[in-house]
């Protein structure tokens, strides 16, 4: 799975930097980077390199200790080193004579056949295939219990809080993140594969990276973010991500892959592009990605994507929430196919319990999207709360929006919280009911199922 998604992540995408060195890294450097030859190790590399370098890192794995017992060590950037380029994906053999060098050659790496992994398994005992790769939650430690492995709680740490501001300027690409493991108490329980800070009130505090051509996989954390937490708390934390996969990380509460955190009047307004969502978990909400505000702004811009077999138990693969200030997505050419809730929101749970909550979803595919409708819990595809809703625009949805009630609502609203424009229903017959309750509807129209639709039709990676 891991070399497929590689493939699909990798060329068409360049980044332009300024940089006066080129740090060479290998597994086992020990020179002052300059070349191949005389590389350097990645710890070395980041700790000396400046905004104005890129760190070029030929395909193996990399931890960020030889101490087994360090769990605290992570690879960092601060916001000093701002515009620091990290490039994977690298034979080894490449001559890169300055920054130039590297940019003309990016769209040549081949990353599915030389996969640059950075992983938390500082103790060396996670089941891994034959890249090193730890590809699930469960393989950390051997596949004992997650909660008490040993990894690194943190694989990548940028600090955006206390040395100067972290801007996309600055470059991961061509990565593989995995293996984190933060299975403790705060600061240690959030964001296993990338923790994005920007939480810092008495500064002004920016973490938002540029994250290209990157896989985060069997990634974990005990309350937010088991692959990417982006804390915007008293900041802004907005990363670009492009052509990146999350595939199979976990929390035991709110984000199995990726949490958007604007509390304390922060921003966290991420940008994704050509992202892919499959097979994420979390034990209460937003399987994928669980965006949270009680003041601020967490409204991801999400476009060109595939969220695929995630589960929760509210929010299969997303959960927005504001208690208040804002939390309203925009969703655009986005399939969601195969998620899973076990209470309400089999694609998408909106809790408006204060704060604005207005998604708005074009050009966009829900199908086969399910919640447990014999809890009576309905909401298969959407779920509004309290004063949420939702609009929809040019969406092709399976089934109606108000079913039988063996079926359930496919959208569950309060009053009449969604808008749908110019959508396509493909009728299943035991749900095909529509009642008063429906919401307002703008020149849709309602057809007979199609066998084997092209449920990635909206995908354009």
């Amino acid at each position: 799975m891991t070399a497929g998604l590689v493939l699909l992540l990798a060329g068409g995408f360049t980044f332009s930097a300024q940089a006066q060195t080129v740090y060479h890294v290998t597994e086992d450097g020990t020179g002052d980077g300059s070349s191949w030859s005389n590389a350097t190790s990645l710890q070395g590399a980041l700790s000396n390199a400046t905004g104005d370098d890129a760190v070029v890192v030929a395909a193996r794995r990399y931890l960020p200790t030889d101490d087994a017992s360090d769990r605290d060590a992570s690879f960092a950037i601060d916001g000093s080193q701002d515009g620091l380029a990290v490039y994977g994906g690298w034979t080894g053999t490449e001559t890169f004579t300055d920054i130039a060098s590297v940019d003309n050659q990016l769209d040549s790496r081949d990353l599915a056949a030389n996969p640059t992994v950075l992983s938390g398994d500082i103790d060396n005992n996670d089941d891994t295939n034959s890249d090193r790769v730890t590809e699930t939650p469960e393989d950390i430690d051997g596949g004992t219990d997650v909660l008490n492995g040993n990894n690194s709680y943190t694989v990548v740490y940028l600090d955006g809080t206390t040395e100067g501001t972290i801007t996309t300027d600055t470059v991961l690409d061509g990565l593989t993140i995995t293996g984190g493991q933060a299975n403790t108490s705060n600061p240690n329980n959030s964001g296993g594969g990338l923790h994005c800070d920007a939480d810092n009130a008495g500064a002004e505090s920016l973490c938002s990276p540029t994250v290209a051509n990157t896989i985060f996989t069997g990634n974990y954390a005990a309350t937010f973010g088991g692959a990417l937490y982006n804390d915007g708390r008293n900041g802004i934390s907005s990363p670009h991500i492009v052509r990146t996969s999350f595939v199979s990380n976990a929390t035991n509460f709110s984000g199995g892959a990726v949490v958007n955190d604007a509390r304390n009047g922060g921003t966290a307004n991420p940008l994704l592009e050509r992202t892919i969502f499959a097979s994420n978990s979390a034990d209460i909400n937003g399987g994928a990605m669980y965006s949270v505000t009680d003041g601020g702004t967490s409204s991801p811009e999400v476009t060109n994507a595939l969220f695929a077999n995630n589960d929760a138990n509210k929010g299969g693969p997303i959960f927005n929430s504001a208690q208040s200030g804002t939390s309203s997505p925009q969703i655009t050419h986005v399939t969601f196919t195969g998620n899973y809730a076990d209470r309400q929101g089999g694609a998408l749970f909106n809790n408006g319990n204060g704060g604005v909550v207005t998604p708005v979803l074009t050009n966009t595919i829900l199908w086969g999207n399910d919640a447990d409708t014999g809890q009576k819990e309905d909401g298969p595809e959407i779920f509004n709360q309290d004063i949420a809703s939702a609009t929809l625009s040019y969406t092709l949805i399976e089934g109606d929006v108000n079913g039988g009630v063996g079926g359930g609502r496919l959208i569950r609203m309060t009053a009449k919280s969604a808008t749908l424009t110019r959508c396509l229903w493909m009728r299943v017959p035991h749900r095909a009911t529509t009642t008063a309750s429906a919401p307002p509807m703008m020149a849709c129209a309602w057809v007979r199922a199609l066998r084997h639709w092209p449920v990635a039709a909206s995908l354009r990676l």
